[in-house]
């Protein structure tokens, strides 16, 4: 078994053999590597002139808006989805706490859902179709 060293034995190692370790070459290539690396770099800058800058007011902001979208709508009507649409797809993480009974109950069913290739099959579904089948009842969900 190889002899242990301390961390300040470390330290004390000649730089050849520190590139050696760290690079795994051999001490004159490692030596002339570490001299490449830090050789210093030529940067090049580019000034480019920057674009007048004008004030646009409201009507000028719409007026743009409006032509955008007249262009992009000509050859075919496009129907863009509405925000509560887009909204409804998101799933946001929320953390319940449920009691044993139930969560063992909630795994049972998915598997067997899951096993019989019927949907809902993941505990996800299950969930959103039972709260959102109460929240309709309760009248909190249109």
């Amino acid at each position: 078994m190889a002899e242990r060293r301390s961390l300040g034995a470390a330290m004390e190692m000649s730089p050849e053999k520190r590139a050696f370790i760290q690079s795994g070459m051999k001490p004159q290539v490692a030596a002339k590597a570490a001299e490449v690396t830090e050789a210093p770099r030529e940067e090049k800058t580019v000034d480019l002139p920057s674009p007048p800058v004008a004030a646009e007011t409201p009507q000028d902001f719409k007026a743009k808006a409006q032509t955008k979208r007249q262009s992009r709508g000509r050859g075919q009507q496009q129907a863009q989805p509405d925000a509560s649409d887009i909204l409804d797809q998101v799933l946001v993480p929320v953390t319940i706490r449920l009691p044993h009974r139930m969560a063992q109950a909630l795994k049972v069913a998915y598997l067997q859902q899951r096993l019989r290739h019927a949907k809902p099959d993941t505990q996800q579904e299950i969930v959103e179709e039972a709260l959102g089948e109460w929240l309709s009842q309760q009248g909190f969900l249109d």
